[in-house]
């Protein structure tokens, strides 16, 4: 009876393996009435190169990079000799301003700008004169105010201290190595480092370390900073849109904390492709 029972038992489960759809075939079948991209981006998230200190985390003097020594200029002239094999039609940049991103590509086309540390002029504008682009295209955008009473906000202030507290005691003390590592490897190993997945989910872990704070009907840990963040991105993808047209090759340089819900957004929509960044920067 062991026996019968063995075999009865193996003919449901090979019966039951024989009847499982083909999820991949389905899967490809489904794709067709949406996979129509007609535009292809690559992410490519950096450092700001000349520290404008806008952020919420400053570099520390002893890690700051000076992009403008000559090993630097060798390693940008690499970066740029690499992402130019992507044959980019567009390159979009962190700039809301379009008529002074026009102005100081005019400049620089005409010899410029040379000791402009700004990644937007040192990548941006130095591939774009290769490519013979006729302009870069400014895409950021702002904040949206997301009002959110000041009441509520002190009413949590406690727990606000308290997650404050954490982020130093973690994310803080992440950062500081992830500076280090920023002077201490070549551009592309960096550049390699902080566009990588697990880099990318961690980075981005740190926007949701406040959401909990609140509660169900004043949740204010996650309507006070995150919404504004995501947001945010969501509007530069829309200005991304806005000026790709078909069989664009769209080079998009973000800072990198920015890489993450682009990549998603990105992804999702079905009028692009994402391309693989270490296609291009991995060495040859």
């Amino acid at each position: 009876m062991k026996q019968l029972a063995v075999v009865l038992s193996l003919l449901f489960f090979q019966s039951a393996a024989f009847s499982q759809p083909d999820q991949q075939a389905l899967l490809k079948q489904a794709g067709t009435f949406l996979d129509s991209a007609t535009a292809e981006v690559l992410l490519l998230g950096v450092f700001h190169f000349n520290y404008p200190g806008l952020d919420g985390h400053k570099i520390s003097e002893e890690n700051k990079v000076d992009i403008l020594s000559p090993p630097r200029q060798q390693e940008v002239k690499k970066l740029v000799q690499q992402l130019s094999r992507f044959r980019p039609t567009k390159i979009v940049v962190e700039s809301q301003l379009q008529p002074r991103i026009d102005s100081l590509y005019r400049t620089y086309q005409s010899g410029g700008l040379k000791n402009d540390r700004d990644e937007i002029v040192q990548i941006g504008f130095r591939l774009a004169s290769r490519m013979k682009h006729d302009m870069v295209y400014a895409v950021d955008a702002p904040i949206p105010d997301l009002t959110i009473a000041e009441e509520d906000i002190q009413a949590f202030g406690s727990a606000f201290s308290r997650k404050e507290q954490q982020w130093k005691d973690t994310y803080g003390k992440y950062m500081h190595f992830m500076d280090s590592l920023q002077k201490a490897l070549s551009l592309q190993d960096y550049l390699l480092l902080i566009n990588s997945e697990k880099t990318q989910q961690w980075e981005h872990g740190q926007y949701l370390l406040y959401t909990s704070v609140g509660n169900s009907e004043k949740p204010v840990g996650a309507d006070l900073w995150f919404p504004r963040w995501y947001n945010r991105n969501v509007r530069i993808f829309a200005n991304i849109q806005r000026v790709t047209g078909e069989g664009d090759r769209i080079l998009v340089i973000y800072g990198s904390s920015h890489i993450h819900t682009l990549k998603d957004l990105f992804t999702a929509s079905r009028d692009f492709s994402v391309a693989d960044l270490t296609e291009y920067l991995s060495p040859e």
